[in-house]
């Protein structure tokens, strides 16, 4: 989310934000397909962090973040605060706001699988079905 001068990253849900797990996922099930992963859900905030890229200690500290990835990311966070404008992303406003912990870190979670199972789907051509309550992670 473009923060004047700064950018804003929050955490949020897989599939809510700009990160194309699509591409994501399909890296890496054909590089590391034995690889497990997992979904850190969050609790009652959405952790902002700034990327304070017009600061020169900042960029020092960052030399792997090329011009143009810096440029990309940019693009995503104006893209992110347009879908915003639309009603299709959250505000700035509703990414700051607390929510309540227990239930905000099961919703992420329920959400994110939801996304991720979706992508693997359509990545699969298979139809991924949740595990049956106390059958283990996934």
């Amino acid at each position: 989310m473009p923060l004047g001068p700064t950018i804003g990253r929050f955490l949020a849900p897989c599939g809510e934000g700009v990160i194309n797990w699509s591409t994501v996922l399909h890296d890496v099930l054909e590089h590391r397909p034995e690889l497990d992963l997992t979904i850190e859900g969050i609790g009652p905030v959405r952790a902002e962090m700034p990327i304070l890229d017009q600061d020169p200690v900042w960029r020092a500290g960052h030399l792997d973040l090329s011009d143009d990835e810096l440029a990309r990311l940019r693009s995503l966070a104006d893209d992110y605060a347009d879908r915003a404008r639309a009603g299709e992303a959250e505000t700035l406003e509703q990414l700051r706001a607390p929510r309540p912990a227990l239930p905000a870190h099961e919703e992420f979670v329920a959400r994110s699988a939801a996304h991720l199972r979706s992508v693997l789907a359509s990545l699969s051509g298979e139809d991924l079905k949740p595990a049956p309550a106390g059958a283990g992670p996934q």
